[in-house]
């Protein structure tokens, strides 16, 4: 025989009592006592109660009916219950499961409430990818998303003429700001602004540009990494040149966001002479995306600090290097 599904419950339409739910002072039948001993007096005693055809239709009534919701559904439609329900516990409420994230959950899932989270979220929807500013809008059936990226590198400063006997370092860039967060209440269409790059300080000498902010909406402001400062001529050996700058930090707000990285960019290194032709290039600071310049040719990766410049004695001045470019990526989740 087949097992069978309880899409109507037992006494659907037949007439039946409720079953309470604490201890009865008359040894009625209840949900914490049961069936008392007064069912299993003898017939003429007083005391003696039989089990009741309404009794036993509530009973068995009430027993298919959450059954039949487990069977049919996966899981008990929800509804207020004494005390709440448990930490775990799943819940179908308008076609939609949800996972209680506290114990003793009173309010309704269906109400956007954060002590409830939707079971069978998570399916990755879309990845989008960013390098300058866009409105973005979220992909149709997206409940949430995680935003994560780095904002743009700091440029490194430029460096002043040397004489004889003199030599110049400037400091370098700083690596931009870090960042990963969710989005899990309110996910709509917002500006995504990312700024530049962080400029060259020019040869004048000048201090290497701010790399510009990331602001997303209303949500977070990612600061970009600061520029290196210019690297004057110097005849002590050996010395210090060029300094740089620790970035600010970035503004994540606490207001529907969840798992919030708020990450700050390596500072880049000082420029250091030991000699008139012996300089050590301060490289750019790395970011959690890409690195900073090096001395070798390679450029500032994605948020990575400008490569400071350097010249030895009877040297014209000198520009500095750009950082790298900012990025913002969202995965969007159902």
């Amino acid at each position: 025989m087949a097992t069978r599904i309880y899409k109507t419950p037992f006494a659907a339409t037949g007439d039946k009592e409720a079953l309470a739910t604490a201890d009865q002072p008359d040894g009625k039948v209840s949900l914490q006592s049961g069936w008392t001993p007064d069912y299993e007096l003898p017939g003429d005693n007083p005391n003696y109660r039989p089990v009741g055809r309404q009794e036993m239709n509530g009973i068995v009534g009430e027993v298919t009916e959450g059954l039949g919701e487990v069977q049919l559904y996966g899981f008990a439609k929800w509804q207020a219950i004494d005390g709440g329900w448990p930490l775990g516990a799943n819940v179908i409420r308008n076609e939609t499961v949800y996972r209680s994230l506290i114990a003793n959950n009173v309010s309704d899932p269906a109400s956007g409430d954060p002590s409830w989270a939707e079971a069978m979220a998570g399916r990755l929807l879309a990845v989008k990818t960013y390098i300058s500013s866009t409105t973005y809008d979220p992909t149709p059936g997206a409940k949430y998303a995680r935003f994560k990226g780095v904002a743009p590198g700091g440029g490194s400063g430029g460096t002043l003429a040397t004489g004889p006997g003199q030599a110049a370092a400037s400091g370098a860039g700083s690596a931009g700001n870090h960042f990963d967060f969710f989005v899990m209440q309110g996910l709509t269409s917002m500006p995504i602004t990312i700024g530049a790059a962080g400029a060259a300080g020019s040869s004048a000498p000048g201090n290497g540009g701010n790399g510009g902010d990331i602001v997303i909406g209303s949500i977070a402001t990612i600061k970009g990494g600061y520029g290196g400062l210019a690297g004057n001529a110097q005849g002590t050996f050996p010395g210090l040149s060029g300094a740089c700058q620790a970035n600010a930090v970035s503004t994540i707000s606490a207001v529907g966001t969840f798992g919030v990285l708020n990450g700050l960019g390596q500072t880049g290194v000082r420029g250091v002479v030991l000699g008139i032709v012996n300089i050590l290039y301060s490289s750019g600071g790395n970011s959690a995306w890409g690195r900073g310049g090096t001395l070798d040719g390679a450029g500032a990766g994605i948020g990575g600090g400008g490569v400071g410049a350097g010249v030895g004695q009877n040297t014209p001045a000198s520009p500095g290097f750009p950082g790298g470019a900012g990025i913002v990526v969202v995965e969007e989740y159902a």
